[in-house]
């Protein structure tokens, strides 16, 4: 099995993070069905950024 690295880790809960207040979010009635599926897809494809082997560290 492949380890991940620590910026890896850090990236993958900062996704968790995110994914539970657009959840919060939802659940309060803030979010459409269209925004909704928007913020998730940015914050996945944010999570594949940052996650990427060699990505520069900010």
């Amino acid at each position: 099995m492949e380890r991940i690295t620590d910026d890896q880790f850090d990236a993958l809960l900062a996704w968790v993070r995110r994914e539970r207040a657009i959840e919060r979010l939802m659940y309060r009635g803030k979010l459409g069905f269209g925004e909704l599926l928007l913020r998730r897809q940015m914050n996945y494809d944010r999570l594949l950024r940052e996650s990427a082997p060699g990505r520069a560290s900010s």
